[in-house]
């Protein structure tokens, strides 16, 4: 599947809040520093880490410039930049002029990696204006307190959903201490075009029903869940600090036809002798199944036989010598 994170570019967690505040009020209007760690689910089982090569933990330091500063288009003019000073390092900020942030991007392929370059400590921004001059905020991020890896428990149904009916979205219980949100964002697969985004919710939920019609029919789906634990939230504070630890799983989702008929499920599979396999099918009246078969839980998938039905229920017989080392099976009815 194709993913879609854009880390630098993640979604406004809360109010932000801030320690050390030492602001010309109106400036900035929120500062944070968040370590996150990004999965993929795609199958029931537990989520894995993103491959090595696209640096499944990371850090994101923002820093976003008030509505009244940015009333005036120029003020921009003043200001010569944002840096942020790491326990162990001072870097430069990038700026997206657009949306008036200030945001600094890392990634490494182990928590224990990122720790090494980013380790816990105060991480101070430094306003570089040429009005006021330097103006420093100071951030605290604890020691790594990472949420648990989101997991969707119904993934089998929810790659069969009936978009005309609600369906409801599971996932594992959000554990630990400190504050904690949930946020959940649907995408086409192949547009990106978000049809549904939800948060902050409570930590405390493992539900959300997707109301009927949200999703079109026979269309591919990406959502992203994410867990946020906040070790730092400073809410009285000008600028507004927030800090701490997310964990985020992308998952599929799938639609049928609306109000269609379930999909193929197996009930039962046999050796046969001579080493043939037979499996056995329940499936709408009338419709074409075709099965398909792997080696791995993740594919490639490979078409091993497409058959027209009359009943509702169906066997197929994989020769031993087609069977290889295949021992994932799916069928799909059309």
């Amino acid at each position: 599947m194709t993913l879609g994170f854009r880390p630098w570019a993640r979604g406004l967690l809360g109010a932000l809040s801030l320690a050390g505040v030492a602001s010309r009020a109106g400036e900035v209007a929120w500062v944070s520093v968040f370590k996150a760690a990004w999965y993929v689910q795609d199958r029931e089982a537990e989520p894995e880490l993103l491959p090595q090569a696209e640096n499944p933990f990371d850090l994101l330091a923002r820093a976003q410039l008030s509505p009244e500063f940015l009333a005036d288009p120029d003020n921009l003019l003043f200001i010569s930049g944002m840096s942020l000073r790491a326990p162990t390092q001072t870097y430069a900020m990038n700026f997206d002029p657009a949306g008036g942030l200030f945001w600094f991007y890392a990634g490494a392929v182990t928590a224990q990696a990122l720790n090494l370059r980013h380790p816990p400590g105060n991480y101070r921004f430094t306003l570089h204006s040429l009005i006021s001059g330097d103006v420093h905020f100071t951030v605290p991020l604890a020691a790594d307190d990472y949420p648990p890896a989101p997991r969707l428990l119904n993934f089998t149904a929810a790659r069969a959903i009936d978009p005309a009916q609600d369906f409801p979205l599971r996932w594992n219980e959000f554990t630990g201490a400190g504050g904690r949100e949930i946020r959940i964002e649907i995408a086409r697969a192949d547009t990106a075009d978000v049809v549904l985004a939800e948060g902050p919710l409570s930590g405390d939920l493992t539900t959300l029903r997707i109301p009927a019609h949200t999703l079109e029919p026979d269309t591919g789906y990406l959502a992203t869940l994410t867990f946020i634990r906040y070790t730092t939230q400073w809410l009285d504070t000008d600028p507004q600090v927030l800090a701490g630890f997310e964990a985020t799983t992308q998952f599929p989702l799938r639609t049928g036809p609306a109000g269609g008929s379930p999909p193929p499920r197996f009930t039962g599979w046999r050796r046969l002798p001579g080493g043939n396999l037979e499996l056995t099918l329940d499936h709408p009246p009338g419709a074409t199944l075709t099965l398909l078969g792997s080696e791995t839980p993740s594919g490639p998938w490979q078409e091993l036989e497409t058959r027209p039905t009359t009943g509702t229920t169906t066997t197929f017989v994989v020769p031993a010598a087609q069977l290889g080392d295949r021992r994932f099976f799916r069928a799909r009815a059309s």
